[in-house]
């Protein structure tokens, strides 16, 4: 038998670590040409099953006031300050950021003369660790897709599908 005394503030600390160790935040915006975003549920949806399959758990940090635009900055100009300091309010040490730049590129003729909206998305994304006082890149990456629809917003819809088929076992 082993007899051990526990110190609340080591176990408390031992718990944070390992909480952070196995939760992951996602923050991956689609982005439209005019700057608004739309509904990430239909891109997320596919990658946080596979997350959520290999045992993470994933933390929602969209309620975070300016995620969106701390997201981008970080993708474009590698600024981590604001993640950084989402670390301990989440409990998280990792991220998965990234934005789909949406394209609408008109329409098209279908069948009967119906026409089609057309969208294109670029999905620039990185993964991020918090090490130490500095959050390190471990992965990044890029793709492309197309998406085609009755409607603009149906077209967008079928691209994040599209999308989350083709990246959800890459992001994840």
């Amino acid at each position: 038998s082993i007899n051990a005394d526990i110190e609340e503030d080591n176990a408390k600390d031992l718990i944070n670590d390992f909480s952070k160790n196995t939760s992951i935040a996602i923050v991956i915006p689609p982005i439209l040409s005019n700057g608004n975003t739309v509904d990430t549920a239909i891109f997320n949806s596919e990658v946080v099953k596979k997350l959520v399959d290999n045992g993470f758990q994933v933390i929602d940090i969209l309620q975070e006031k300016n995620i969106n635009a701390d997201v981008n900055n970080a993708i474009k100009n590698n600024n981590y300050d604001k993640l950084k300091s989402l670390t301990s309010k989440y409990m998280v040490n990792t991220f998965l950021i990234g934005n789909i730049n949406v394209v609408s590129k008109g329409k098209n003729v279908g069948y009967a003369n119906i026409d089609f909206s057309i969208v294109t998305g670029d999905l620039t994304w990185k993964l991020l660790y918090k090490k130490d006082n500095s959050m390190v890149v471990i992965d990044s990456g890029s793709s492309s897709a197309r998406g085609q629809g009755a409607t603009e917003i149906d077209a967008i819809n079928n691209l994040l599908r599209n999308m989350s088929k083709n990246n959800a076992v890459k992001l994840s």
